[in-house]
């Protein structure tokens, strides 16, 4: 709604004529109208007795324009967190099961998105709002954990370990497990043997 805000602002300050920018609104409505498709809603509910379209091309003013398009998004993102209540938490709950098997994959939000049928977009805000972590977090942390896990319980070098939780090139797993746990994977290791040998 604020990039919609911002972008009427823009268009009224260039002091564009109606009929000049009716072409850009019909754009956001198909935008918005395939973006509500895709996420399950029913567009049908968003037309009354005239077309969306239709009221478009009648606008006589840059604010009927904006009106018309910010009540559809609103009234789009109503319907979401509708959704979101009843139906979308299953499907994260799902998506974080299946990270939880198959983190070592070179999964990426776009897998994950054909996976749960979703947009890339809509996915990523609600993961985030689901677990309190952006999808690469919540993965990074899962493939961490199990890292830490193989750095203590085998005796496997860097590499290897790395290749076991999906990460291909080594200096990136080392900076990742860094950044997660504030060692480097060596220091980690030796933490764990030095905490064995103190207690035993």
């Amino acid at each position: 709604l604020e990039q919609l805000a911002q972008m009427y602002r823009k268009i009224a300050s260039a002091r564009f004529k109606v009929k000049h920018v009716k072409a850009s609104y019909l754009e956001l409505l198909h935008l918005i109208k395939k973006e509500a498709e895709q996420m399950g809603v029913d567009w049908a509910g968003f037309e009354e007795d005239t077309p969306l379209y239709i009221q478009i091309m009648q606008a006589e003013s840059l604010d009927q324009l904006h009106a018309l398009i910010a009540a559809c998004a609103a009234r789009l993102m109503q319907c979401l967190e509708e959704m979101r209540k009843f139906v979308y938490r299953d499907e994260i709950r799902q998506l974080v099961d299946y990270l939880k098997q198959n983190f070592a994959t070179n999964i990426t939000l776009s897998d994950a998105s054909q996976i749960v049928n979703m947009s890339e977009s809509y996915l990523s805000y609600l993961f985030k709002k689901e677990t309190g972590k952006s999808f690469v977090e919540y993965l990074t942390d899962l493939r961490i954990a199990k890292a830490s896990e193989y750095l203590k319980t085998t005796d496997w070098p860097s590499y290897i370990i790395a290749e076991k939780v999906g990460y291909e090139n080594i200096n990136y797993f080392g900076r990742a497990f860094k950044k997660v746990t504030g060692k480097s994977p060596s220091q980690f290791r030796e933490q764990v043997k030095n905490k064995c040998c103190s207690s035993g």
